[in-house]
């Protein structure tokens, strides 16, 4: 007997994972070549990661300056770039990967795993095979496909796997009176934060309405908002310095009108010849569609609009929908010529990141709605055949480690994260990494880290010093370990670290550390992990507060 239940609970709860997981590696066919297959983003964001692998090497915890990129002069990328890639693909170089392997195997672990939390959350409520197909269709819905094959974006791939996670929390509080939820969504939340913050925003939008139209009852409301704080606490020492200093780069400038021209024509959102240019609007271009078998099941789900049970879920699920194809294409145009702050999701096209998840969703009450289990499979079969032209690349390549370590350029094609107080990013390396400008004297004993550069100045006269490095706040100098002034908008030198030393000789650091904001957010963050390894611990405790609620 107890053979019997165990192998019902196999079938269950694990088999479709394993069959999930299983078909997720068959469409990752070009991974397990030795090369390394080409995308939009997958070599800048390999060199970024490789900056922030070198960055904590040198102790920078949390990782805020890249100072090999941007041929040396550094720029602040880690401290606006998605961090939790580079994290990762840390934890994996380490264990003796290349960075270019590190990288596959998180994309392809991402890719399979979207299905298996997709499966965890959507399993809550509908029946097992109703999950396991639309864990399929999650897993490979062609936006996926995209950022896999044609855009290399790891941290959008990242974000689709937590994603659901969240909302399993979400769902999950509405059902137990218990904090554990709280704390396990927070968690989730805040790697969705840290793996790609566009799309976290992006979800955010799902997850607010999401707890407005189906969790309203005052505990559950609480239980879900505290999750969502949390959340954004733990991530807080990320996404508020990225959003107060967003001022010292010029992103509004270099990004601010990217949004014209990459509208998403009302035409391709069912489907469009798939390609692996970078524009939309042009042949052979990226095709952000939701395909013609997810479309079909969307005017399937709108059958359920005259089902009382499901109607309001079909109706916020199609609210998403047209929401998020609304701002892909032109229609919403006024809109993004307006604000500046829908302008940093640079592509509208991206809106239909969303649109994909809601129609996978949609998906799902369309297998419902039909009632006959036997459709369920051919519709598998189906998108597993529909889904084979997607496996393919652009081509390959094969770069070494050194050339990651030793990228020259900053790993934003667009120059978002240069300083406003440079002339642009830089093009070729200095000829000396610490120069005089000004009076006589010599640089020796030169010793350089991504945070730290010391060295000794042998000064016959006065004597005022160039560091070839970037200025951004966090920067200090010290001359014989007291602070010195520091210049950086030195008409000649713009944007580079200058600073004045007497005459004799003297030991300078020139030292990267953090603000007092940014010091600040890391021990906000720190604080909430205090709170959520208290959750963990002394959770009856917690869970007797939150009945009283």
């Amino acid at each position: 007997m107890k053979m019997i239940r165990e192998n019902n609970l196999f079938k269950k709860a694990f088999l479709p994972i394993l069959i999930i997981v299983l078909f997720g590696f068959v469409y990752l066919l070009p991974f397990f070549r030795n090369e390394f297959y080409i995308t939009h983003d997958s070599e800048p964001q390999v060199a970024r990661s490789a900056a922030v692998y070198k960055a904590l090497l040198d102790g920078q915890v949390p990782p805020r300056w890249a100072g090999d990129l941007n041929f040396y002069y550094g720029v602040p990328s880690p401290n606006f770039f998605f961090p939790l890639m580079g994290y990762l693909m840390t934890i994996i170089h380490l264990m003796g990967f290349s960075l270019e392997t590190s990288y596959k195997i998180i994309m392809g672990s991402a890719f399979v795993l979207s299905g298996v939390t997709f499966y965890l959350w959507i399993s809550q409520r509908f029946n097992p095979k109703i999950a396991f197909a639309s864990a399929l269709f999650y897993m490979l819905a062609p936006y996926h496909f995209l950022d896999v094959f044609v855009r290399g974006q790891l941290g959008e791939m990242l974000a689709f796997t937590f994603a659901p996670l969240v909302l399993y929390s979400i769902d999950k509080n509405s059902k137990n009176n218990t904090v554990l939820y709280i704390g396990i969504g927070a968690l989730f939340y805040a790697f969705l934060v840290i793996s790609h913050n566009i799309l976290a925003l992006l979800f955010s939008i799902i997850f607010g309405s999401y707890i407005l139209f189906f969790n309203l009852k005052k505990g559950v409301f609480i239980k879900n908002v505290m999750l969502i704080g949390l959340g954004l606490i733990l991530s807080f020492y990320f996404w508020a310095p990225a959003l107060f200093e967003g001022k010292y780069i010029n992103s509004k400038t270099f990004i601010s009108d990217f949004y014209n021209g990459n509208f998403l024509a009302i035409t391709d959102i069912v489907y469009s010849p798939w390609g692996f240019g970078s524009n939309i609007n042009e042949p052979e271009g990226l095709a952000p569609q939701l395909g013609i078998l997810y479309a079909t099941l969307i005017l399937v789900s709108i059958v359920g609009l005259g089902n009382r049970k499901i109607r309001k879920k079909i109706i916020f699920w199609l609210g998403i929908l047209i929401f998020s194809v609304f701002f892909s294409t032109q229609y919403s145009g006024f809109i993004w010529e307006q604000f500046h702050m829908i302008q940093q999701f640079q592509f509208p096209w991206r809106f239909m990141a969303i649109a994909s998840f809601s129609s996978v969703v949609l998906s799902a009450y369309a297998f419902g709605i039909i009632k006959k289990n036997w459709i369920i499979y051919p519709a598998i079969l189906l998108l597993l055949l529909s889904s084979i032209p997607y496996i393919k690349v652009a081509g390959f390549t094969n770069k070494n480690d050194s050339f990651y370590l030793n990228y020259p350029w900053t790993g934003a094609y667009h120059g978002e994260s240069t300083t406003i107080w440079t002339a642009g990013d830089a093009s070729e390396y200095p000829a000396f990494p610490v120069e005089i400008i000004s009076g006589i004297g010599e640089i020796r004993n030169y010793e350089r880290k991504s945070n730290l550069h010391t060295f000794i100045v042998a000064a016959v006269t006065d004597v005022r010093v160039k560091d070839n490095t970037t200025y951004y706040p966090g920067w200090r100098v010290y001359v014989d370990g007291k602070e010195a002034d520091i210049q950086f908008q030195d008409p000649n030198h713009r944007g580079l670290i200058t600073f004045g030393i007497p005459k004799g000789e003297h030991g300078v650091e020139v030292k990267f550390g953090e603000t007092v904001f940014r010091f600040t957010a890391n021990l906000i963050s720190l604080s909430s992990m205090l709170i959520l390894v208290g959750i963990f611990l002394f959770r009856k405790r917690f869970d007797s507060v939150l009945r009283r609620i």
